[in-house]
């Protein structure tokens, strides 16, 4: 069975049935404590490591991008987000984080202000 080395990860083709699609393995390196506690998710999930990695590598391949994005919003930032925003922000929470970690920040378009 033929494998190439590299740096970060071990790749390794695996022969497969007439038809299908070549797979490869690879190997990474991650805090056990992670991987232990992301197996546990993935297994209440019914998902296996493979599937996840695949899930990830069709994401980035589909999308150009991680699944997630953080973004640092200020004060001058806060003020220009959209409608679409806001709604997307209030869907989940974020605009109370928001304006809960940035005294004295009034959102537009009617979102929630605590003080």
């Amino acid at each position: 069975m033929p494998s190439k080395h590299h740096d970060s990860d071990r790749e390794e083709t695996v022969p497969t049935r007439r038809g299908a699609k070549k797979s490869t393995m690879i190997s990474v390196r991650i805090d056990e404590t992670l991987k232990k506690n992301v197996e546990a998710v993935l297994e209440d999930l019914g998902m296996t490591p493979t599937e996840a990695v695949t899930a990830l590598y069709r994401f980035l391949a589909e999308h150009k991008r991680m699944p997630i994005q953080s973004k640092i919003i200020t004060m001058d930032s806060a003020m220009m987000l959209s409608e679409s925003d806001i709604k997307a922000m209030k869907e989940i929470g974020l605009d109370t984080i928001l304006a809960n970690s940035v005294p004295g920040l009034k959102l537009p378009i009617g979102t929630k202000n605590k003080p």
